[in-house]
């Protein structure tokens, strides 16, 4: 740790012009003579390579009283005449003066044009009187004749915020140096006018989420005075940025000291080397000596914990943020607390003995015993001048790591997995269900701490699209949701295991079809909130409530329907969106608003289908007939993880239809991406008069980005497969519910 002046209130230092030690009559003053001896005062801890009196500059001046020639009634005014300068290093030991009144002026340090961080001018001014043949004594306070600023960057900073910056100028001033920039912790000097000025500051920083942050303030600063200011990180304020400013005032009543403290100390076996440990070879109890030195005593003490991980250096993880560590005992606040610590406090109050319980201090398992995995212990020591030391301490438990809730994410299906093992590479597996163990691939990311976790060839499988000739992925491993998984790592032949359950409720609005007020079941579909339908004056039982296998169910059927005195096909419809039809020409806006919470495979739905051939074929005179009388028919059932700004239309009528899509067919629409999908083209009637189950399979074009826009999920299905150009058979028909993600 640096070295650094620690400043208590504004700092001061005092300058004694006192008595010699030797015989005043030794001095052999002249007659009419006295004298001075100038040396610096006994100091707290002054000890910069030895602070004395060579390293300042001393005037004295001789006070009398002078009348001005031009105004010889005028009362007398007080002069004072430079008549002694002593620069650096120059001052004799005994100055000899001739009785009288005189002022000396003592100054130390530079002064800076306008700011600098290394630059602080003190200076301090005091009368006295030399009578013949004595030696005087006097006291001197220098004191800051710059503004002290000194910025701190709280540890919320650096966890949160990126290219941070405080940037503090002298208002008001025309120097080409007049700003200084912290990018960490330091202090800094400005020199204002005597009757005081502005410093104006701006801290910058980058949030990942929220862009720039900006924060201003002004300092109306004080010559003589420290400004603290401390920066920190808060979410839940407005302009997240909070910062506390503590001001120091010099006063003559409270004569500060300008110390340097020595670093203490912190030091414990445990400190040599990470400490490699089995569960059952944990030492009962580690000692750390947590020392002061100098003329400090402790003050506080504090250990930190972080666990699993929290170092690990690699491609896919970072030493953790302070932040994330956890206060597991205070000192002098849990003193009373002996149930993880016992400590023992010197009588000189320098030193600190901590005796730490181990099962009580490190991460427990299920049974009591200590957990496998990395564990950080950080030791950190205030002594009474406000210096800091910390240390951090490697405990290593071979063994695999627990499976928290940052070692996995049900939308990217990321697993990592951590082990200790001084015995080699461990070997990783898992299982889901109490199926097959599939085996990763291990690496070492420090010594003695391994790393699994699923790759792109573990997760998916890639295929060719048989409409569009794109690259699709289905799922192969993964960690998705509502499943057992069970992990173990094999350490020179001893197992080590742990288990994860991952249930996540994320159902389908409305898919059961429960609810009969729904607005696809009637003619009201132009603000559907969830489910939507054609249904219309001319046809309005495209989509209706039903019951099929004892279940509520959409009941989807076919209709020829009559307007202006043409008859045409309209298709048995539902899906999620909004259905208007201002004219001869209806519109379908596909897209719902979800909250996607993981990834599924596939989604699940009950039909039952009615399905004949072709028999309709409204556009065969404009070219628009993509099936001919007689072809067989389909129904369909998609659905399609998409993120779109906007709902895509697709309007239909007595004339050709526009916007007519298929989420197979291309990666985007003009709205956005489409994540993945997951088409179920019905060609054939089912048997009996059942309900039957069948999962949609997911294909993703995209494995990793997550929906954020407006609308997020599109589910569609129809009777007849090319409704929108109205082909296809009258008499099809469609019973749905059960709508729910399979994982």
């Amino acid at each position: 740790m640096k070295k650094r002046a620690i400043y208590i209130f504004a700092a001061c230092v005092a300058l004694v012009l006192s008595a010699c030690s030797k015989d005043d009559a030794a001095l052999d003053y002249a007659a009419g003579e006295g004298g001075i001896v100038m040396r610096l005062a006994e100091t707290r801890a002054v000890d910069i390579s030895g602070l004395t009196l060579d390293d300042c500059t001393v005037f004295i001046y001789q006070n009398g009283m002078a009348v001005d020639p031009s105004q010889p009634e005028a009362e007398p005014e007080e002069t004072a005449t430079l008549i002694r300068k002593y620069t650096p290093g120059k001052c004799p030991e005994t100055i000899r003066l001739l009785a009288g009144a005189y002022t000396v002026k003592v100054q130390w340090g530079e002064q800076p044009e306008a700011a600098a961080f290394e630059k602080c001018f003190y200076e301090g001014i005091a009368d006295f009187e030399i009578k013949s043949g004595i030696t005087e004594t006097v006291t001197v306070l220098c004191k800051p004749q710059s503004v002290i600023v000194e910025v701190a960057f709280d540890s919320s900073i650096a966890a949160t915020l990126a290219d941070y910056s405080a940037v503090f100028e002298l208002a008001d001033s025309d120097a080409a140096d007049k700003s200084l920039t912290f990018k960490s912790s330091d202090s800094g000097y400005f020199t204002v006018p005597d009757a005081g000025g502005r410093i104006v500051w701006a801290f910058r920083a980058q949030h990942a989420e929220k862009g720039e942050i900006l924060k201003k303030g002004e300092i109306a600063a004080e010559v003589g005075k420290r400004y603290g200011l401390t920066f920190r990180y808060s979410p839940d304020l407005p302009g997240y940025i909070s910062v506390d400013i503590e001001v120091d005032e010099t006063t003559d009543d409270n004569n500060d000291v300008f110390i340097f403290s020595q670093d203490p100390e912190v030091n414990g076996e445990i400190f040599t080397a990470p400490q490699d440990f089995t569960a059952e070879s944990v030492p009962e109890e580690m000692i750390v000596m947590l020392k002061a030195v100098g003329d400090a005593v402790v003050q506080s003490a504090v250990i930190y914990l972080s666990e699993n991980g929290a170092a690990a250096e690699s491609s896919v993880g970072t030493r953790a943020a302070a932040e994330n560590e956890t206060v597991v005992w205070r000192w002098p606040e849990d003193m009373a607390d002996t149930s993880k610590v016992q400590w023992e406090l010197s009588d000189d109050e320098k030193e600190l003995k901590v005796s730490l319980s181990s099962k009580a201090i490190l991460p427990s398992d299920a049974e009591g015993g200590v957990d496998a995995g990395r564990t950080d212990l950080r030791f950190e020591l205030v002594d009474s001048y406000n210096a800091k030391a910390d240390k951090t301490a490697t405990i290593r438990i071979e063994g695999l790591s627990p499976v928290g809730v940052d070692d996995y994410d049900l939308w990217t299906n990321d697993l990592t997995l951590r082990a200790v093992s001084a015995k080699g590479a461990p070997i990783f597996r898992m299982r889901a269900d109490g199926g097959e163990w599939y085996t990763l691939n291990a690496a070492m990311t420090a010594t003695n701490e391994y790393m699994a976790i699923l790759t792109d060839d573990d997760k998916w499988t890639a295929s060719e699209n048989a409409v569009a000739g794109t690259i699709v992925y289905r799922p192969k491993q993964g960690l998705y949701a509502n499943h057992h998984y069970e992990f173990e790592v094999e350490i020179a032949g001893r197992k080590y295991s742990r288990t994860l359950d991952t249930s996540c409720n994320q159902p389908i609005p409305y898919g059961d079809m429960a609810d009969a007020s729904l607005s696809c079941f009637t003619t009201d579909n132009a603000n559907a909130p969830y489910w939507g339908s054609g249904n219309n004056s001319f046809a309005k039982e495209l989509c209706t409530y039903a019951t099929k296998s004892e279940l509520p169910c959409a009941h989807l059927k076919s209709t020829m329907a009559g307007m202006l005195g043409i008859t045409m096909l309209a298709a048995g419809n539902l899906f999620t969106g909004t259905f208007v039809r201002p004219s001869t020409t209806g519109t379908v806006s596909f897209g719902l608003d979800y909250d996607w919470k993981a990834r599924p495979t596939a989604m699940h739905v009950k039909y039952h289908a009615k399905i004949g051939t072709v028999n309709q074929q409204k556009h065969k005179k404009n070219g628009s007939h993509p099936a001919n009388i007689g072809d067989q028919d389909k129904a369909i059932v998609y659905v399609a993880i998409v993120d779109w700004s906007n709902r895509h239309g697709v309007s239909s009528g007595t004339g050709a239809p526009s916007g007519v899509w298929s989420p197979d067919e291309a990666a985007s629409q003009a709205e956005g991406p489409i994540i993945g999908y997951g088409i179920f083209r019905i060609d054939t009637s089912t048997e009996g008069d059942d309900l039957v189950d069948f999962d949609i399979p997911i294909y993703y074009y995209d494995k990793t980005a997550k929906p954020s826009k407006q609308y997020k999920l599109v589910i569609s299905s129809a009777t007849n497969i090319y409704g929108d150009y109205m082909c296809g058979c009258d008499s099809n028909e469609l019973y749905l519910t059960d709508f729910r993600w399979v994982y």
